[in-house]
């Protein structure tokens, strides 16, 4: 896509000038809950929050996005993975797919999902060393009643209790929320490269890794997402850009036989899922699409 379908692309619906009233309930911040952000010179403790003080600016509207630019206009927002908009015009990282009127997409938390693109393209191997299986790591985010780990509706747990045994994938965590079931040592990205094939699982939002992923000489193998981010998940294609998988993973074995029986349907798929993230890699046309993204937002939005 072009830099001005990119943007025509992240505003979504919100194309057209609008008076909103801010409800009394986003004017205070809450973890993943939609906030009345009134830009980074507001002082008022009780408004933004300094007791995220090391993490906040890397995380949500700071430092973690300075390579592309701050969000410094006073916006509604949603901090974290917070994904409900509330059918206002909110500045998010995250958005469901499908909803016109869901939040416009921001470079929000751009290191976190951009940076291992450089790791990936320093340590990738070529596809044929790669080892005929597949591969996943992560932790458990997601729902998280441990209350009773057989009945879990946590996707990366419902995962792992399939397919612990067959193939090398794990938890690496367990935050004390859950029991030690399914825990595998942590792997370095370098580490998972060395698998032709890498499962795509989404966390509380989104999969954290689906960029590098996409970015890399392996296959990549998820269910069709549902949610997308700046990297405008919506456009991914099933066997063109990813291989799908089943909502419950179920398929997941006779999806692995499919890979292995149709190499080069999957080095196709490589090289398609690779020039979709090439569009991401100049800097310069990133800055430029938040920028106007920012620019639109204060011309056609007044807040009471």
């Amino acid at each position: 896509m072009t830099p001005d379908e990119r943007f025509i692309y992240y505003i979504g619906g919100w194309t057209h000038p609008t008076t909103i009233v801010v409800p009394e309930n986003v004017k205070h911040f809450g973890q993943n809950e939609l906030y009345f952000y009134r830009g980074p010179s507001h002082t008022d403790i009780s408004g933004f929050p300094y007791q995220y003080a090391t993490l906040t600016p890397g995380f949500w509207w700071g430092g973690g996005q300075a390579t592309v630019g701050l969000l410094d206009i006073s916006c509604l927002t949603i901090s974290a993975d917070g994904i409900n908009n509330r059918g206002l015009p909110a500045l998010v990282k995250v958005r469901v797919l499908g909803d016109p009127l869901a939040g416009i997409l921001c470079p929000l938390a751009y290191i976190r999902h951009w940076g291992h693109i450089k790791t990936v393209r320093k340590c990738d191997v070529a596809w044929a060393p790669k080892k005929n299986t597949c591969v996943w790591r992560g932790v458990p985010t997601g729902d998280q009643d441990a209350s009773n780990i057989t009945k879990s509706t946590n996707k990366r747990i419902l995962f792992c209790q399939k397919y612990y045994d067959l193939y090398d994938v794990g938890i690496t965590q367990t935050w004390n929320r859950w029991p030690d079931s399914y825990v595998k040592e942590p792997m370095s990205i370098a580490a998972m490269l060395e698998y032709k094939y890498i499962i795509s699982i989404p966390g509380n939002d989104k999969d954290s890794g689906i960029n590098w992923k996409l970015a890399s000489n392996s296959v990549v193998i998820m269910a069709p997402p549902e949610v997308e981010s700046w990297l405008m998940e919506g456009l991914l294609k099933p066997y063109v850009h990813y291989v799908p998988l089943a909502a419950d993973y179920s398929d997941l074995p006779h999806i692995l036989e499919w890979c292995t029986t149709h190499e080069e349907d999957c080095l196709r798929i490589v090289a398609a899922a690779n020039e979709f993230m090439s569009q991401f890699d100049d800097i310069e046309v990133e800055k430029q699409i938040f920028a106007n993204i920012k620019a639109h937002y204060a011309k056609s939005f007044v807040f009471v």
